[in-house]
């Protein structure tokens, strides 16, 4: 089986609660995968979508340190179900995402 980038998005907001975008269609038994920044001392992140429900962050939230942190985390959904999905990405505490 080929590995395909099939879409590349960027969200970036301030301040918000949640942050979402549309996948266009997703084809059945996909492995759907993000990663995340954001600034935050404290957030944690949980990811979801309309279709699957919620997606495993397996290695939780990586912190470069300080006292306003930059955070990475990568989140994926393995073996989706098909359809058009919109993935919200959820980072506790109203950080900055981008």
């Amino acid at each position: 089986m080929a590995i395909t980038l099939d879409q590349q998005l960027e969200v970036t907001g301030t301040g918000a609660d949640t942050y979402a975008f549309t996948a266009f269609a997703v084809a059945a038994g996909a492995l759907l995968v993000t990663g995340v920044s954001f600034w935050s001392a404290t957030a944690t992140l949980a990811v979801s979508d309309n279709v699957n429900g919620a997606w495993t962050v397996p290695t939780g939230v990586v912190s470069t340190g300080g006292a306003d942190e930059q955070r990475t985390a990568i989140a994926y959904f393995a073996n989706a179900a098909a359809g058009t999905t919109t993935v919200t990405l959820n980072p506790g505490g109203s950080p900055d995402i981008g």
